[in-house]
């Protein structure tokens, strides 16, 4: 059989490869980045490297293979370089293809890079009436694809990574609105979620008896990028809003966001990663009745549907392993762990390539303070033992405090934990958790007191007070509460 030219740069093998990846509908999973001398094909770990090496088995019977020395030009690893041609035969030229996997790990980039990723291409397509019907198209439009190569400078073989999410993000939000007209899409220090990051510092959740501020954006709104229409008006409209009182009303600025909501004309986005051959879907949050709450949630009850996972305040030593869980049904879940020196509440949505958000601690303070008045937990680790020693001297009184949160949480252990004289004990658990992370050894001793004062709450509120918990991570709640904002996150089945 001839062997056909490879064509000038590479077009006749390219047209092939793509023509060999439409057939096994592998083309949206696969990005090839074309260069003069070199083609870097990079394909997502979903993609099986026995259909890549049938593929690399069908252009060789077409083109030829120039086999080095090395090897036989096989997928051997995570990377691969096969030059096609015929060595024989120069004149019908050869061409180097790269064929590149690219690992789950590598979707690990600043946050910032995968929200102004975002940004461009909503802007080409809300504002530039650019087309996309695939996540190659938008890699393969050339003004696209050089102003993403500019927000992943450093970072460009992770781009591939990311493409399919915007892809999607777009699919869904363009679907909603794309009638409406939007301001220029903008990232960094014009944006609106800097310009709320200021703002919010003046505005409290209440100012009687005392003022509470939000203190921080991420605790009111987890939007991460914002739709907005006549930018600047919308900006001084706030700011009125806000400075009305010595003290803005959170309340009041909720109530505003949501009328513009209505209105669409200012709309923050709450992104999450849709992993690869996953659909995104658009959800809204706070901005009607209906959304301040969340239908499945409603119906979980303790015990049935939420579970908790709190062995490993008795085990894991070795590890250091300081997390602990709250299952909510299928779907949902809160992670307890260590933030340095304190427990952080990290809300999970499960069978999804994305994480929920972080409870704010004073919040849950609050709550637990409302269902349990006299509970004496504290989230500030100075009020536990720094060292096992420390611990060890402790009063009598206060070591039996601990051994009675133990014993008071123990039922939700596996049958096999130990007496809290065992975990506690030198050479214990709690010993070698403080001997190789102090701050660990705390944590323990820190979800003891949490547990054992969350278990008091009475039984008619305890469904109550596990799915607020789980809402105030997701920063969905009561009117006035939190944020409305638009979630485009992983469709879940």
């Amino acid at each position: 059989m001839a062997l056909t030219r490879v064509g000038y740069a590479g077009v006749t093998l390219y047209n092939q490869l793509v023509k060999e990846l439409k057939l096994k509908k592998l083309l949206k999973l696969v990005f090839i980045d074309r260069k003069s001398l070199v083609m870097d094909v990079s394909y997502d770990v979903s993609v099986k490297e026995s259909d890549i090496q049938k593929i690399i088995d069908k252009l060789t019977l077409k083109f030829g293979q120039i086999i080095p020395e090395s090897g036989k030009g096989r997928l051997k690893t995570k990377e691969d370089s096969v030059t096609f041609g015929d060595s024989e035969k120069p004149q019908l030229g050869t061409f180097r293809v790269n064929f590149i996997l690219k690992q789950k790990d590598g979707d690990r980039i600043k946050t910032k890079i995968q929200e102004e990723g975002t940004t461009v291409v909503f802007q080409k397509v809300l504002n530039e009436n650019k087309k996309f019907n695939s996540a190659s198209d938008i890699l393969n439009d050339k003004d696209t694809r050089e102003e993403l190569d500019r927000v992943f400078k450093g970072y460009e073989d992770k781009l591939i990574n990311w493409v399919h999410t915007y892809y999607e993000q777009q699919k869904v939000f363009l679907k909603k609105f794309s009638g409406v007209k939007w301001s220029e899409f903008k990232y960094g220090k014009d944006d609106f979620v800097t310009f709320f990051e200021s703002q919010i510092k003046k505005v409290a959740r209440s100012v009687d008896p005392t003022v509470v501020p939000v203190k921080k954006y991420t605790e009111w709104n987890p939007s991460d990028i914002w739709a907005a229409y006549d930018m600047p008006t919308l900006k001084n409209q706030i700011e009125k809003t806000i400075t009305k009182e010595e003290w803005g009303s959170l309340a009041e600025l909720n109530s505003f966001l949501t009328q513009k909501f209505k209105e669409q004309k200012l709309i923050g986005i709450s992104l999450k990663l849709i992993g690869p051959k996953k659909e995104a879907k658009l959800v809204f949050r706070n901005d009607t009745e209906d959304n301040y709450k969340i239908a499945e949630i409603e119906k979980y009850k303790v015990g049935k549907d939420i579970k908790f996972k709190l062995d490993n305040i008795w085990e894991k030593f070795d590890t250091g392993a300081a997390t602990v869980y709250a299952d909510y049904g299928n779907l949902y879940g809160i992670n307890f762990t260590r933030a340095g020196n304190q427990i952080s509440f990290s809300t999970q949505v499960k069978g999804t390539s994305a994480q929920g958000g972080n409870t704010p601690v004073d919040m849950v303070e609050k709550l637990l303070s409302m269902q349990v008045p006299n509970n004496d937990y504290s989230n500030h680790f100075r009020d536990y033992p720094l060292t096992y020693d420390h611990f060890l001297k402790l009063p009598e009184s206060k070591l039996k405090s601990y051994e009675k949160m133990y014993n008071l949480i123990k039922p939700y252990f596996r049958s096999n934990a130990p007496s809290f004289g065992d975990f506690a004990k030198i050479n214990g658990t709690l010993h070698k958790t403080y001997k190789k992370d102090e701050r660990n050894g705390r944590i323990k001793l820190m979800f003891l007191s949490f547990f054992s004062n969350a278990f008091k709450v009475k039984k008619k509120h305890e469904d109550e007070f596990w799915t607020d918990m789980l809402y105030m991570g997701m920063k969905v709640g009561k009117k006035g509460q939190f944020a409305p904002h638009a979630k485009i996150g992983e469709k879940t089945s």
